[in-house]
């Protein structure tokens, strides 16, 4: 069987026989200040983004991303743990080229474009309607978890 063939739970199951699992995305901890001074987890920040709101439209670069590199990330995890690397430094490749991924896909996210009223607000003045401060792209991390 490819490396690229293997099932991606059984490439995690292979990982997770150490006892070690991976996190990619927003982790806990990150906050996000407002314009008007209120602080936010970033994670909640970036759901908003994600699914949309009642006056945010969705911008799904975390599902998107996921959906169009999980073949690549599931190859190389798979490769890694074939080849006989370890799996918390097999787990800490992906997990690195996943949070990469994940900021590449939040810099060049373009749709739907922010209002012209948005980007008059923006810090950055930037027509991203992902990037503002900069708050998401840094909060984007990997963790290696252990399972009990």
């Amino acid at each position: 069987m490819a490396a690229a063939d293997r099932p991606l739970d059984e490439l995690f199951r292979l990982a997770d026989a150490g006892g070690l699992g991976i996190s990619v995305g927003v982790l806990e901890g990150a906050t996000h200040r407002e314009e008007n001074g209120r602080t936010i987890p970033v994670a909640e920040y970036a759901m908003h983004n994600e699914f949309g709101t009642s006056r945010i439209p969705p911008r799904p670069a975390f599902r998107t991303t996921a959906d169009l590199r999980m073949d690549e990330w599931a190859g190389l995890l798979s490769d890694l743990l074939s080849g006989g690397v370890p799996a918390e430094q097999a787990l800490t490749q992906v997990g690195g080229e996943a949070a990469d991924s994940l900021r590449e896909a939040i810099e060049d996210w373009a749709t739907p474009p922010n209002a012209p009223s948005t980007i008059a607000r923006k810090r950055s003045g930037r027509d991203n309607p992902l990037v503002n401060t900069g708050d998401l792209v840094d909060a984007v991390d990997f963790a290696i978890v252990r399972h009990g």
